[in-house]
């Protein structure tokens, strides 16, 4: 059984290798219901457990909208056709032929979508990543997010310490801030909230607030008074110390996840 044999619509292959460290490939077709789509899915992952894969994880075939099969170097992305649409995951890596479509325009209704501003977002840290565990998280999440996302990574080269060095930090990672952005300073004591009220920030922006939204990680000191007194708003993400470079991939988890729960993806539950 294959997705031609499911009578699967608009099957692109893109090839990932050199892009990501996650898989080599990505499949994305389109079902004509939540019921052809779920069925899909479920004859894939019978025949990539029939040609040796162990374990072949699911996700969202409780619903039918978007369902993700990993199979180790392939990964499978199954949608309706406007959830596909809304996406876009073909914009996103840039495969040249994509069907034509692409993100919905603000005039045009997305499926559960609160609002119809489309939204950037920039991460600026502290730190270069490297190749390894968080990095392809890092990419996971990046590849899954719809919203259009830049990583700004700042580095100061001169063996700076202390305030010194917190000065400086807070100068780049001003600078990596784009003009007019709503600028969020990650800073543990501030108050925390649940993935609901991020989510609810990430509506109301879209509604009505500003486009350009920028969120600030500060280094191992954490964030020089300076980028506290620009902040328009503050998040924190407890009071746990975590390593650095998985910071930022938990805070790009977390958008990820207000997307889902303000289209009702089964990613939140």
């Amino acid at each position: 059984m294959s997705l031609d044999d499911d009578k699967a619509q608009n099957v692109t292959v893109i090839d990932l290798k050199g892009k990501t460290s996650f898989a080599d490939y990505m499949v994305i077709a389109t079902g004509t219901s939540q019921r052809q789509v779920v069925t899909m899915a479920e004859h894939l992952r019978e025949k990539m457990k029939s040609n040796g894969l162990k374990t072949v994880p699911v996700e969202g075939a409780d619903q039918g909208d978007w369902v993700l099969i990993d199979g180790g170097d392939v990964i499978v992305h199954l949608f309706r056709p406007e959830v596909r649409e809304f996406y876009d995951l073909e914009k996103i890596w840039g495969e040249p032929g994509r069907q034509p479509g692409g993100r919905l325009r603000p005039d045009r209704k997305a499926p559960a979508r609160r609002g119809g501003r489309e939204m950037n977002l920039t991460i600026a840290a502290v730190g270069r990543m490297k190749s390894g565990p968080e990095k392809s998280l890092w990419d996971q999440y990046a590849t899954r997010l719809s919203w259009n996302l830049t990583l700004r990574e700042v580095e100061e080269r001169k063996p700076l310490k202390g305030k010194e060095l917190m000065e400086r930090e807070a100068e780049l990672l001003l600078q990596a801030v784009p003009d007019g952005a709503h600028l969020v300073a990650l800073d543990r004591t501030s108050k925390s909230i649940s993935s609901e009220d991020l989510a609810g920030r990430f509506a109301d922006w879209m509604a009505t607030g500003p486009q350009e939204i920028a969120f600030v990680i500060g280094g191992a000191d954490g964030l020089h008074q300076s980028v506290l007194a620009r902040a328009d708003s503050k998040l924190s993400m407890g009071a746990l110390t975590w390593p650095h470079m998985l910071a930022r991939c938990m805070l790009l988890e977390q958008i990820f996840r207000a997307q889902c729960i303000l289209t009702n993806h089964p990613y939140h539950r």
